[in-house]
């Protein structure tokens, strides 16, 4: 929020220089106006605006990309769906928010009074009709100004001088003068601390007096209109929103414009500063101000919390690079004429139907790869785990081929029991018909082998996973295609299913409606941020002497009934431990996860930040 406030300011700063550099002394009383309104718009919006187009304006070799920094959790595993980290924050009433809402507050309030004010001077005085117009005599007073189709003037003036005030003020309200004041108005109490929007009021009331003069003495001698100007006892009302036709510290500023000569038409090309002005701070938000807004709040981590990335591959060495491609070369010349090929030396690999628009070898391979493991996930019979007494996790090895016209041919299957290899093998031979290899020309036999991990959720076995994926590869020995390892996941005793591979997730009241189970996780994860930071008593900082950031991870689960079950908290201090279980034990009744048709557990892990601030202000980034 600083951040925009203060590009707004910057924005404005930059105009009004323009303004008062160029284009004030000016008689283009119309494209001032037209100018002033404009930029005090653009310098709130342009802040919101983001055009791809302008960010890539900025040469990529010039901007440095900082290694990712990945933050483990060593309390869940990947059984466990982690939410959104809660801030809950403990901080004093006079926060910078805080000020700027009863600035804001305090503004509209004197808006309000005057309004009244304008509304009583309505009521009380004397009106009478004129045209489209309704003249309010003011009693007691010589003051002259206009407020839309109402135009106020005191009793004392004489009546010489009514008729050109008259006339000057009915210029403002033909052009919709109060318009614009009241536009800066509602500027002024959205932005009550910038003094550059009162600057801008300023300016446009001073536009708003030569645009009325400059009409009013086409039909009155010039010489005349000064002596008006001058011979009032200066006294007006002082509102900001109406327009005065005596006020003393624009008399001498509406002489002088009044005997300029008029500018020459060529200096209109002034105003085309504006265009490269508005791109370049176009430029400037789409890119520079965009990065500054993608910068995440900082926050304290522990060494132990940083988990640096795997180390990169050694690098082969020309000797065993040339290993390769002699035994791959080897390779080639023996299968020169076989009908079985093995898949490192294949011209043309098979292909599951659906995959063959695919351009690259490569492409093809993962798109069958990812084809098999999924048909192999939904068509394997889970239900064995409960049947067979199963428990961990069940490490089954497939083998099989595909023939030349593309079927699944010589399935063979090892595992720790017997009812496993059959099952792998009755869905491997349920795989449809694939496009077949093809070597030199011709359509050939190619190998496959499978991995595939059962686990049995809900055992204590299956605690501990591994988070490597299988990427398909070829076998040093055999030159056997091995494909991705497919992970399929059964029940034990306990129906206990991780996050990752759950059909239907715990759904959180009001947010039945939405689709899919990325949408229904972010919007229950949204759902406890917020009932976590209303229900969390934030006195506990004061009670227990806490300061500083406090770190609470909580793990719980939604069991079958949509109840939280199994709480479990860690933090610095045991009173927060305790207000945490309380908290998340006030949870909603919560729609149940399901599988296959069948309600399970779920786990979840929930890290919260409770930031306890000092007496300064302090405005939270967004």
């Amino acid at each position: 929020m600083i951040a925009y406030f203060i590009q707004v300011a910057a924005f404005q700063l930059v105009f009004l220089m323009i303004y008062d550099a160029f284009l004030k002394k000016e008689t283009f009383f119309n494209w001032n106006r037209i100018y002033l309104l404009s930029t005090a718009i653009l310098s709130v919006v342009i802040p919101f605006i983001r055009l791809e187009a302008f960010k890539n304006t900025i040469p990529q070799q010039y901007i440095v990309n900082l290694p990712e920094v990945i933050i483990g959790n060593t309390l869940t595993s990947q059984n466990t769906i982690q939410l959104d980290t809660v801030i809950i924050e403990s901080k004093p009433f006079w926060t910078w928010e805080n000020v700027l809402y009863l600035g804001i507050t305090l503004a509209a309030l004197l808006f309000a009074f005057k309004i009244a004010k304008v509304i009583l001077m309505l009521i009380k005085n004397p009106k009478s009709k004129f045209g489209n117009l309704l003249i309010i005599n003011l009693l007691n007073s010589n003051a002259a100004f206009s407020f839309f189709n109402y135009i106020f003037l005191g009793d004392h003036l004489n009546e010489t001088d009514k008729d050109a005030i008259l006339k000057h003020e009915m210029v403002h309200v033909k052009e919709k003068h109060t318009f614009d004041l009241l536009f800066f108005e509602v500027m002024r109490i959205l932005f009550w601390f910038n003094p550059l929007v009162y600057m801008y009021q300023n300016r446009i009331m001073t536009l708003h007096e030569f645009i009325a003069d400059q009409q009013a003495v086409k039909h009155q001698d010039k010489s005349q209109y000064y002596q008006n100007l001058l011979s009032q006892v200066f006294q007006t009302q002082n509102i900001s929103f109406i327009n005065p036709f005596f006020k003393q510290s624009l008399i001498k500023k509406r002489i002088v414009m009044l005997q300029k000569s008029k500018s020459k038409q060529v200096n209109l090309l002034k105003y085309i500063m504006l265009i490269p002005l508005v791109f370049g701070m176009l430029i400037y938000t789409s890119s520079f101000a965009q990065n500054d807004d993608k910068v995440p709040q900082q926050k304290e981590q522990n060494l132990e919390e940083l988990t640096p990335p795997p180390p990169p591959p050694p690098e082969e060495s020309e000797e065993t690079k040339k290993e390769k491609e002699e035994r791959l070369l080897k390779l080639k010349e023996k299968y020169k004429d076989e009908l079985e090929v093995p898949f490192a030396v294949i011209d043309n690999v098979p292909v599951f139907p659906g995959c063959e628009n695919l351009a690259s070898r490569e492409e093809k391979m993962d798109c069958t790869s990812k084809s098999i493991t999924e048909h192999i996930g939904k068509n394997f019979n889970t239900d064995m785990a409960v049947k067979l007494g199963l428990k961990g996790r069940q490490r089954i090895l497939v083998i099989f081929k595909i023939d030349v016209d593309g079927n699944i041919v010589g399935v063979q299957s090892r595992a720790p029991h017997p009812s496993l290899e059959a099952e792998a093998i009755r869905v491997i031979n349920t795989l449809p018909k694939m496009v077949p290899g093809e070597h030199n020309g011709k359509k050939v036999i190619v190998p496959y082998s499978l991995p595939i991990m059962f686990i049995v959720a809900g055992t204590d076995e299956t605690s501990i996973t591994n988070n490597t994926k299988i990427k398909p590869s070829i076998t040093e020995g055999e030159d056997i295609l091995m494909l991705s390892e497919t992970v399929i996941v059964g029940y034990g005793e306990i129906p206990e299913v991780p996050f990752a591979v759950i059909e239907q997730v715990p759904v959180f009241p009001g947010c039945e409606d939405l689709v899919s189970n990325d949408e229904k996780r972010r919007c229950m994860s949204e759902k406890i941020q917020e009932f976590v930071g209303k229900n969390f008593n934030t006195n506990l900082a004061s009670q227990n002497g806490l300061v500083g950031r406090q770190r609470i991870t909580t793990m719980f689960k939604i069991n079958t009934e949509g109840n939280i079950v199994d709480i479990k908290s860690r933090a610095s201090h045991p009173a927060l431990e305790a207000e945490i279980i309380r908290v998340i034990e006030l949870l909603p009744k919560i729609q149940p996860g399901k599988q296959r048709g069948e309600a399970v557990i779920v786990p979840y892990s929930l890290p919260i930040v409770f930031v306890v601030q000092d007496d300064k202000p302090e405005l939270e980034k967004k």
